[in-house]
């Protein structure tokens, strides 16, 4: 009886627990805007919201994609992203924004986005909008190469500098009075001190190069030799990567692939597999 008694009891009740697991959530009044997941915003939350009430916010309007963002940013953030947050003009970020205009210190990048203006330190700007010094070592893709009189603009439209050890397809190679056109490209006169060591293509490498390198003047490097294939190798592998395989580059012990070496004995935690690979044990 007490069990049938419970039973009454919980399905008379029933009804009026439903209308309590229904009741709307109400928001407090530091936090009115209701997100459409049932969370309450601040009218001055720095994001575009999905709300059905945006109302309630005097500084918010419903945009042309039904979101809840503010109707003009404040003094202290005027710049407006694509999703209605707000910004400062001095924020490092590369921002979507159609309002770039409202800060002085700031350019369209070649992605569209919105960033700061390059310091005179770094004024080469990448498809990214960061900046980079004129030495910069790598080739980087830039509408402002010629604002460094130091690199020249390649084939592919990369920005290179003039001491780039590597030769690069180029039709502006006159640009860099220390480089001249080969059948490697647009390749440097002399190779540098650091990377004496020239190949076939005119490419320069440091003589601690750990692969092999097809050149005629392995002897400026003391610590390389050529082997019996007429390849300039280290003579001995670092201590890092004493694994030598069979074209003379160097590996570490701890790399994850099977190496063709005849000294796998070297590597205490390496064995000789079936196919004869030098294999992690």
């Amino acid at each position: 009886m007490r069990l049938l008694g419970f039973l009454f009891i919980c399905l008379f009740c029933m009804p009026a627990c439903a209308d309590l697991i229904y009741l709307p959530i109400l928001c407090p009044a530091d936090a009115p805007l209701k997100d459409d997941v049932g969370n309450c915003r601040s009218c001055d939350d720095n994001r575009a919201i999905s709300s059905g009430n945006c109302e309630v916010c005097s500084n918010r309007i419903v945009d042309k994609n039904g979101q809840c963002v503010f109707k003009e940013c404040p003094a202290d953030k005027p710049l407006m992203d694509e999703d209605g947050r707000c910004y400062s003009c001095d924020d490092n970020r590369a921002i979507s924004s159609e309002n770039c205009d409202v800060c002085p210190n700031r350019i369209i990048a070649q992605t569209g986005a919105c960033v700061l203006k390059c310091p005179a330190d770094e004024p080469l700007r990448d498809e990214y909008g960061r900046c980079h010094s004129c030495d910069y070592s790598f080739g980087i893709r830039s509408e402002d190469c010629d604002v460094c009189s130091n690199r020249f603009v390649a084939t592919n439209g990369q920005c290179y500098s003039c001491d780039d050890p590597f030769g690069i397809i180029s039709e502006n190679c006159e640009v860099c009075p220390n480089r001249i056109v080969t059948r490697g490209g647009c390749v440097l006169k002399e190779c540098p001190a650091d990377k004496p060591l020239r190949d076939a293509f005119d490419d320069c490498y440091s003589c601690d190069t750990l692969g092999w390198v097809n050149t005629e003047n392995c002897d400026v490097c003391p610590n390389r030799h050529k082997n019996e294939k007429g390849e300039c190798v280290l003579k001995e592998c670092p201590a890092n990567k004493p694994l030598r395989d069979e074209d003379g580059d160097c590996h570490s012990c701890d790399d994850s692939y099977g190496v063709n070496t005849e000294n796998c004995e070297v590597c205490s935690n390496r064995i000789v597999d079936k196919s004869g690979k030098c294999v992690l044990n």
